[in-house]
């Protein structure tokens, strides 16, 4: 990835990966200091020892040979320059990933829809998965969606589609986190990797034990092993239903993790800094024009195009995990809603609020005044650039600096880490391993294989070259571009589905 702006850049990646990444460091200086930090220093959260992750318990089987790049077509001939939306990925990243969805999709017409009752799964509400069907017995190929992802969503419709060219029977359902999930499950604050990995493993269990109800057949009768496609947040998630007991009774046969976060939590703070320090410098009606995808004004996007497009990523997940979170909180956690609200609007609080606006206010005006006094040595471009990146900054900051820690509707990943996550689970442990691609990947067998690309924007570069140094070909499939979900419109990536899901 490319800057914002020089230092304006700089410095917001100090807010979100470098100093937020650990409640007790000291924020720097220059940072604004908000209602959150000011609520952790009261309430601090006491880290134990690290949750050690169990390794995968699982043998190769011999009747799989893992696939490698040279069994794939060309990846080459499925990237461009010059963005067309027909499928390709893009040599930019973040244009790859916005424009994720932007290819023909493709779908199947026999799906059939099924309720599992609360009897048979063991939780509160109905859950609602979609299935397609074989004629014959063959394996069911599972999909496990990224972060706040619909089954019916385009990509969703389209793995459906390769799963069940394949072969498989296939089933589907929304992202375990989102808030219609949650409340059928009730297993409590989104965020709990193990316990979520669980009840997507009782979700696939209840399917194989259910009745059709034309016929009386058992479904998993017709079923001869499960296999797991683990989509970004879900690919997570498949690695942790291989943790569970009962998934050895099915048995689960394949695993394929596709642009999974080498490490979600530094991909929260990614996402976190997106969000204040891009996308408070457009408007709402520019952010949600990136949903029909983006094409840049010349071949090479610019640097205000790039920050839009990292702007649009924060605005999509922002509005996802306020959501998720404010409807947790009502349900697990409704007595916080008082308290912090209580908490932001008193005395002290608001003081330093004023204080800390006051700062940036005055730190604005100087670096003004400096730039006046540079204006004549300046081209006339240059200065109106620079006038407009402290405009900006000063406007990004001032919305972190005045964000109250009893808005929801604001919330960070940050917020709903350390105000509920931990909170509601009691966690005095260190949980961060268990969001690391390459821990929860220790033991894999051989039928468990990882395709990512380079340029992932959800990813820090230096995570993704510790985790290329220990991950090697044939577990990981690395390609140099096709940003976060990007490649899946792509014919290699249709190669790649037919191939590995391929029934026998």
């Amino acid at each position: 990835m490319r800057k914002v702006s020089g230092w304006v850049w700089l410095t917001w990646v100090f807010i979100l990966i470098g100093s937020l990444s650990v409640a007790e460091e000291e924020i720097p200086s220059d940072i604004p200091k908000t209602d959150l930090d000011l609520y952790l220093e009261q309430h601090r959260i006491e880290l134990g020892p690290k949750l050690v992750v169990p390794p995968l318990d699982w043998d190769d089987r011999p009747d799989f040979k893992p696939i490698t790049m040279s069994d794939l077509p060309d990846f080459s001939a499925d990237v461009e320059k010059k963005v067309t939306k027909k499928g390709k990925v893009n040599e930019n990243g973040l244009l790859s990933t916005i424009n994720f969805e932007e290819y023909e999709g493709r779908k199947v017409n026999n799906e059939l829809k099924l309720k599992l009752p609360p009897e048979l799964t063991g939780f509160t509400g109905e859950i609602k998965v979609r299935t397609v069907w074989q004629p014959k017995k063959a394996p069911l190929a599972v999909m496990l969606l990224g972060f706040g992802q619909k089954a019916d969503d385009k990509n969703a419709r389209s793995w459906q589609a390769d799963l069940y060219k394949a072969g498989n029977h296939v089933l589907s359902f929304d992202s375990i986190v989102r808030n219609d999930m949650n409340r059928a499950t009730s297993h409590g604050v989104a965020g709990n990797i193990m316990l979520e990995g669980e009840r997507c493993a009782q979700i696939i269990a209840s399917v194989l034990r259910m009745k059709d109800e034309v016929s009386g057949e058992i479904y998993g009768e017709r079923v001869s092993s499960v296999r797991l496609a683990g989509f970004s947040y879900g690919g997570a998630l498949a690695l942790q239903v291989l943790r569970v007991p009962k998934a050895k009774d099915w048995p689960v046969d394949r695993a394929l993790i596709v642009s999974t976060p080498v490490d979600l939590l530094r991909t929260s703070e990614l996402l976190d800094l997106y969000y204040w320090a891009d996308q408070t410098h457009f408007s709402t009606f520019s952010l949600a024009r990136l949903l029909e995808g983006f094409t840049p004004e010349d071949e090479e996007p610019s640097e205000r195009e790039l920050s839009l497009l990292r702007a649009g990523l924060g605005y999509v997940f922002h509005g996802d995990v306020s959501d998720i979170f404010e409807d947790n909180m009502k349900r697990y956690m409704p007595n916080m809603v008082d308290h912090l609200k209580t908490f932001s609007a008193s005395a002290d609080v608001k003081a330093h609020r004023e204080k800390e606006l006051a700062r940036l206010k005055k730190n604005n005006e100087r670096a003004l005044a400096d730039l006046e006094a540079q204006k004549d040595q300046l081209s006339k471009d240059e200065y109106k650039e620079r006038r407009r990146n402290l405009k900006e900054d000063y406007e990004s900051k001032e919305a972190y600096a005045s964000t109250e820690v009893g808005d929801i509707g604001e919330w960070s990943f940050k917020h709903g880490r350390y105000l509920m996550v931990r909170p509601y689970w009691d966690i005095r442990n260190n949980m961060s391993d268990y969001g690391r691609l390459k821990e929860l990947l220790k033991g894999a067998p051989n039928f468990v294989q990882v395709v990512i690309s380079e340029d992932d924007p959800l990813n820090v570069p230096d995570d993704v070259e510790a985790f290329k140094a220990t991950v090697k070909e044939p577990q990981l499939l690395l390609l140099p571009h096709g940003g976060h979900l990007g490649l899946s419109g792509t014919q290699w990536f249709q190669a790649l589905m037919a191939k590995f899901f391929a029934a026998k």
